[in-house]
Formats: C-alpha cells, sequence, structure tokens
C-alpha cells in the first residue's frame, strides 16, 4: 500500500514539471514561423505580413499596411493559427521545410493573395518581442 502512495505523490510532482516544460518549448517552437510575408511580385513594399512571438510566447501577426491592431493568433495545430473577434476571423497555416522553419502561409484573407512566401526575417531594428497590450 505504502508503494501506491508513493507512487501517486511521484505522479503528482513530476506530471506538472514535465507539462510546464513542454509548453515553454511549444512556446520557443514559435519563433520558427516568424517573419514578412508577402506575394514577391507585389510592387507596394508595404503590402506584406508580419509574424513574431509576444514576450510571453504567443504568435502574433499584422499588416505592415495599416494601422490595425495586431492579431494574437492562438494554436489549433502545429503549424495552424487562428485569430477571431467580433468583427474579424483569420485563419493561418505555415507550410514548413524539412527542418520545421516556415517556408510559406496559407490564409483566409480576402484581400491578399494566397498563399504568402515568407520574404525575410523581422528587420533588425524591431523589437525583439511583441509586448502585451496593457488595459
Amino acid at each position: 500500500m505504502k508503494k501506491y502512495f508513493y507512487l501517486l505523490i511521484i505522479i503528482f510532482l513530476v506530471t506538472p514539471a514535465i507539462l510546464m516544460s513542454q509548453d515553454k518549448e511549444a512556446s520557443n517552437d514559435h519563433k520558427r514561423f516568424t517573419g514578412l510575408y508577402g506575394d514577391p511580385e507585389e510592387s507596394d513594399e508595404n503590402r506584406k505580413l508580419w509574424v513574431m512571438v509576444s514576450c510571453d510566447g504567443q504568435l502574433v501577426s499584422g499588416a505592415l499596411w495599416g494601422d490595425a491592431a495586431a492579431w494574437w493568433m492562438e494554436s489549433e495545430a502545429d503549424n495552424v493559427f487562428t485569430y477571431a473577434d467580433s468583427f474579424f476571423k483569420l485563419r493561418m497555416e505555415f507550410e514548413i521545410d524539412k527542418d520545421g522553419k516556415s517556408l510559406r502561409m496559407n490564409h483566409d484573407l480576402s484581400f491578399l493573395k494566397t498563399p504568402l512566401e515568407r520574404l525575410g526575417p523581422i528587420p533588425d531594428d524591431w523589437d525583439p518581442c511583441v509586448e502585451r497590450p496593457k488595459r
């Protein structure tokens, strides 16, 4: 009986630590999707989407051309993210290479071509992560 009691204690102590370490790895893994995405043939340099990781590990995206708020994406699968509020819905699915790095993004925005190619990294003069808005 003591054996089972100790086993239960170990399970209750170890399981949360394992789950927390997996969450930390998953949020760090979002960095493989970061960059600027657009149509290589588009003449307007600002007609791109950016994808970054927030300072607390969430994937965030936005448009270069507007003053719109960023989209704080929710993870649906390893490479699929969604956003929804009362006015707007967005779904992004990243195509990745054999090393797990993003090549392009499929999306459901009606005003942009899909897929969008990953055109390059986030510019060096941008902040390294996106701060969550304070309300």
